[in-house]
């Protein structure tokens, strides 16, 4: 298999794991917040439980934000690597074949072009969903 061919699966494996955590950052961030309104406090009693009973929560909470992080900078890497290896096959082939290197590389562009958009709205969502805890 061809480095470019490990390059999008490494890209689509990481892009689904991003997927899952931010989903499921969402749906913590959503109990913590719904947790603490001043309505819950009044129909669920005292605020001393909920922290106590949060504590499981905020653990799973900062090991995700970790998590998303890590597959954050994954992704960036990943792309820059598609990048370096789209520039280089392209300088190295460009004298071989130009059509199908050229039809290639605006084909592996576009690629890059999605991953980037990937990568800035998960990196968007995920900093939104920090700033609303």
């Amino acid at each position: 298999m061809s480095q470019w061919s490990n390059l999008q699966r490494k890209a689509k494996t990481v892009e689904s794991k991003l997927q899952r955590n931010i989903d499921s950052y969402t749906l913590i961030i959503q109990k913590l917040n719904e947790e603490f309104s001043p309505q819950y406090d009044e129909e669920h009693g005292e605020h001393g439980s909920l922290l106590n009973n949060n504590n499981d929560t905020y653990s799973k909470n900062e090991l995700l934000m970790k998590e998303i992080e890590v597959d954050l900078l994954d992704l960036l890497e990943c792309i820059n690597n598609m990048k370096d290896y789209n520039n280089s096959n392209t300088n190295s082939n460009s004298n071989l074949n130009g059509i199908s290197s050229g039809s290639n590389s605006r084909m592996n562009d576009e690629l890059i072009k999605r991953y980037n958009e990937i990568y800035f709205d998960f990196n968007n969502e995920y900093k939104s969903l920090s700033v609303s805890i």
